[in-house]
C-alpha cells in the first residue's frame, strides 16, 4: 500500500452577517495529493493562479448564477483543462468550497463542492465542518474532546448522495481535536492539543492524502485573510500495521485436476473443496511467507499435488491457480496478484486470465475498439507472484472478443452485451473444458464487499 501524508486543515472562518443575498461566496481548495499545481477559473477567467496540494484559496464573491468551473496545470491554456469546463448552479447567500480531489494516478481527479452553514450559530457554540477527502476512500471519524462530531464519514460518491461532508455546532471552549480511523479507532492518524474553538467561530477540518503517515497544517483564518498560518503540526511517524493482512482465494482452473484443499505452512485452510473451473471464496489470513502445498481434497500434507512458497504482501489480494491438465503431466501452481484498489466514481474493472494450455498468443479487445490487451497463459510461470491483466472502464455495456493470430482470428465466441455496474470489479477468466474447448470463468465483486472485507 502506498504511504504519504494526510493533511489535516483546520480553518478558521469570521461569520460576515448581512452578506448579499444575491450573491454566493466562494473559494477553491487544491485537495489532491498527486496532482499538479494548478490554475483554476471561473468562465474564461482566471481567479486561483499556481495552487499546490492543501492550498486554499480568499472568499470570492460572485452574483448567485450558474458559473462553468475549469481547473488547468498551471501555465496550460483554458482549451486544454485537467477538469472542466463543469457547471455548478449555487444557491444565493450560501457558502461554498470548491474542491479538486482524487488521484491522477488513477485518472480520478474531479471538481466537487462542499458548502459550508454561515447561518446563525446559537450564544456560547462554535461550528465545525468536516470533510473526507482521503482519496484512496478510508472512512474518518472526528472527535472533539469526548464528543465525536462524525464516525464513518466516507469520501465522497456522488452515486449514494454523500457529499463527504457533515456539520456540527458544539459547546465554544478548549479542546483535544482527533482524527482517527473508523475501521480502527486505535489508529489515530492526527491529534491536535488543547484547540480553544471560540463562540460564533466556524471551523473547516479537512481529512486529505492517502490512508496512512499521516501529518497536518492548523490554518487560522478570517474572511479577511483566509491563510494566516498559525503553526504546522509535527508530523506523525508512519502508521504501523499491527496486523497486516492479505486476501486469498483458490482457483481450479484444470478440467481433469480433482477437486482440491490447500495447506497453508503444513495447515489445512478451512474451504470447501475447490471443483474444477470453480473459485473459492475469499479467506483473510495474516501476512507473512508461506508453504503452499495443494491437495486433492481429502489428503493429507504429505500427498501434495503441487507446492510454492511465497512472500505474501500486506493489503494485497491473491489468488492461488491450478492450471495446465493432470492427464498430460502439465498441472501447475500459480500465484496471481489482482488488483482491487478503490475505482473511480462511475467506473468497473475488469480482470483478465487465460488458464487454456497450449493456447496461441490470445489478445482482448473491447468494444471493438483500442489496443488489444496480451493475454498470456498464466501458468507460464512456475515460481514468483504473476499480476493479472486488469483495466478500469467507464460502467456501460461492453462487448468483450479474444482474439488470437494478432488480433485476426476470433478465438472464442464473443460475451456480447455485458452490463458493467459502476463501482464492481469483473474476474474474466478463459478456461478450457475437459475435452478442450475453450470457455468462460466469470465472477464479480462489489466495492462495498471489497470494503467490508477490510474492516
Amino acid at each position: 500500500m502506498r504511504c504519504s501524508s494526510i493533511m489535516l486543515l483546520l480553518m478558521l472562518v469570521s461569520v460576515a452577517w448581512g452578506q448579499d443575498q444575491e450573491t454566493v461566496q466562494l473559494r477553491f481548495a487544491h485537495f489532491s495529493p498527486d496532482a499538479p499545481a494548478v490554475d483554476m477559473y471561473i468562465n474564461d477567467e482566471m481567479v486561483v493562479q499556481g495552487a499546490t496540494y492543501t492550498d486554499i484559496s480568499d472568499w470570492l464573491f460572485r452574483t448567485a448564477e450558474p458559473i462553468e468551473v475549469s481547473v488547468t496545470v498551471t501555465g496550460d491554456p483554458l482549451e486544454q483543462a485537467l477538469l472542466g469546463p463543469m457547471e455548478f448552479d449555487f444557491q444565493a447567500g450560501t457558502w461554498q468550497v470548491v474542491t479538486v480531489i482524487g488521484l491522477a494516478e488513477f485518472d480520478s481527479l474531479r471538481l466537487h463542492a462542499v458548502e459550508e452553514d454561515h447561518s446563525e450559530i446559537a450564544f456560547g457554540e462554535t461550528r465545525i465542518t468536516v470533510f473526507n477527502a482521503v482519496s484512496d476512500g478510508l472512512p474518518v471519524t472526528f472527535a472533539a474532546g469526548n464528543t465525536q462530531l462524525v464516525s464513518g464519514l466516507s469520501y465522497p460518491s456522488i452515486q449514494v448522495g454523500n457529499d463527504g461532508a457533515i456539520t456540527a455546532n458544539i459547546v465554544a471552549q478548549t479542546y483535544d481535536l482527533r482524527l482517527s480511523d473508523s475501521r480502527n479507532a486505535r489508529q489515530v492518524f492526527f491529534e491536535l492539543d488543547d484547540i480553544r474553538l471560540g463562540r460564533g467561530s466556524q471551523y473547516f477540518v479537512a481529512a486529505l492524502g492517502y490512508q496512512q503517515r499521516p501529518t497536518g497544517v492548523f490554518i487560522n483564518s478570517s474572511f479577511a485573510d483566509a491563510r494566516t498560518e498559525v503553526g504546522i503540526a509535527e508530523a506523525a511517524p508512519p502508521l504501523e500495521d499491527t496486523n497486516p493482512q492479505i486476501q486469498l482465494r483458490v482457483a481450479n482452473l484444470s478440467a481433469d485436476a480433482p477437486s482440491i484443499g490447500v495447506y497453508l505452512n503444513e495447515n489445512l485452510v478451512e474451504l470447501q473443496a475447490v471443483r474444477p473451473l470453480n473459485l473459492s471464496e475469499w479467506l483473510r489470513l495474516p501476512a507473512e511467507t508461506y508453504e503452499i502445498a495443494i491437495v486433492s481434497d481429502g489428503d493429507p500434507y504429505e500427498n501434495d499435488l503441487l507446492t510454492l512458497e511465497e512472500p505474501l504482501t500486506p493489503g494485497v489480494w491473491y489468488t492461488i491457480a491450478l492450471v495446465g491438465s493432470e492427464e498430460a503431466g502439465t498441472l501447475a501452481a500459480q500465484l496471481i496478484e489482482e488488483d482491487y484498489s478503490e475505482l473511480p466514481t462511475g467506473e468497473s474493472r475488469m480482470t483478465f486470465f487465460n488458464a487454456v494450455p497450449d493456447s496461441p498468443q490470445l489478445e482482448v479487445l473491447i468494444n471493438g475498439q483500442g489496443e488489444p490487451i496480451p493475454l498470456p497463459f498464466i501458468g507460464e510461470a512456475s515460481t514468483g507472484v504473476q499480476s493479472a491483466v486488469s483495466t478500469t472502464v467507464p460502467s456501460d455495456t461492453y462487448d468483450i472478443e479474444i482474439l488470437a493470430d494478432g488480433g485476426d482470428t476470433p478465438y472464442i465466441d464473443a460475451l456480447t452485451g455485458v452490463p458493467l455496474v459502476a463501482g464492481n470489479h469483473y474476474y474474466i477468466g478463459l478456461v478450457a473444458g475437459a475435452d478442450g474447448t475453450p470457455g468462460f470463468l466469470l465472477d464479480a465483486i462489489t466495492q462495498q464487499a471489497v470494503i467490508d472485507r477490510l474492516e
